[in-house]
């Protein structure tokens, strides 16, 4: 259960959906379907078709479904919206009611820019860096030199952006990640010995982007890592240097990218996954979980396994391994 204060006024101006108003209620919980709490919001999918859901007990409450099975099971108090998508109608919702917690959470220990920027005092930040307008700045961040930040970006606690970095407009990075510091690039000298090779190169990240927490993105060594417009990625991610990820990439939690590699755009890669450097992985592709991928991956391609499999290939293998058995 999510606590809100929420009238049907608001509701309409942030979902852009109309709804009736001669119930002027106020809802105070948005609530799983599992839950019932009275003046709530619920959302139900077209995956769930158990008639007799706790939430549809509530009273002086408003459903927002993809299907009819609610019409003659909820209270006739409470309101029923028809939508296309539950899950988008709710996503709608929560990013109002986490601009709301973001400005709760500014207090006294913050600066404002001229430009309408909220930054905590305890962040440190070149003079060579470039803040955009209405920008926040959490505590015991560090904005190194050669830096720009777009507009509406929001950076929280922690967070280490090095040097040579470009961030675009309504980014959200997340807590004690780093961006733009040197990555893992070794040669040997003539006596065999590793040196290491500086990554000057920087980072461009687009715009729309989220980095989860303790994410690194490294540095490239000439050209720039690139990471495209609405790439979201979780928590405990490594994105090395030189990699270029194109557009809506999902990358989830404890996946490990090594250098030079190239993602195309909308493309899902699997929790804890690895690829190789120098790899390439076409658009909408799928990397399975915990895979190892050591070589190309084709455009529209599901891979699976230890070394990285094409699934039905991998599903071959598999059963005549099992028939062998």
């Amino acid at each position: 259960m999510v606590p809100c204060e929420l009238s049907i006024k608001v509701l309409q101006q942030v979902t852009g959906l109309l709804i009736p108003q001669e119930r002027n209620f106020e809802y105070h919980h948005i609530c799983s379907f599992d839950e019932c709490y009275n003046n709530s919001i619920y959302f139900l999918g077209k995956k769930i078709n158990n008639i007799n859901l706790p939430c549809k007990n509530a009273k002086d409450s408003i459903y927002f479904v993809e299907k009819t099975v609610l019409s003659d099971n909820a209270s006739s108090d409470s309101i029923i919206i028809y939508v296309e998508n539950a899950r988008d109608v709710m996503m709608k919702i929560l990013l109002y009611l986490e601009e709301g917690v973001l400005d709760d959470f500014i207090d006294d220990d913050y600066y404002i820019t001229d430009k309408k920027s909220k930054i905590h005092k305890t962040a440190v930040i070149n003079n060579n860096a470039a803040i955009g307008s209405r920008v926040i700045i959490g505590s015991h961040v560090y904005i190194g030199k050669n830096v720009t930040i777009g507009d509406d970006t929001r950076i929280f606690s922690g967070v280490r952006i090095i040097r040579n970095v470009s961030i675009g407009k309504n980014c959200l990075i997340r807590e004690n990640s780093v961006i733009g510091g040197g990555g893992f690039g070794i040669e040997k000298d003539e006596s065999g010995n590793n040196i290491h090779i500086p990554q000057l190169g920087g980072v461009v990240i687009g715009n729309y982007v989220e980095i989860g927490a303790l994410n690194t993105v490294c540095s490239g060594t000439i050209k720039p890592t690139y990471v495209g417009d609405y790439v979201k990625t979780d928590d405990h991610i490594h994105i090395a240097h030189n990699d270029l990820i194109e557009n809506n990439t999902i990358i989830t939690a404890g996946v490990i990218i090594s250098g030079s590699v190239v993602i195309k755009q909308d493309s899902w890669i699997g929790i804890n996954s690895s690829i190789k450097q120098g790899v390439k992985i076409g658009g909408n592709s799928l990397i399975g979980m915990a895979a190892c991928v050591n070589k190309d991956v084709q455009e529209g391609t599901t891979v699976i396994g230890n070394p990285a499999k094409e699934i039905s290939e991998f599903i071959k293998i598999q059963n005549k391994i099992n028939s062998i058995l």
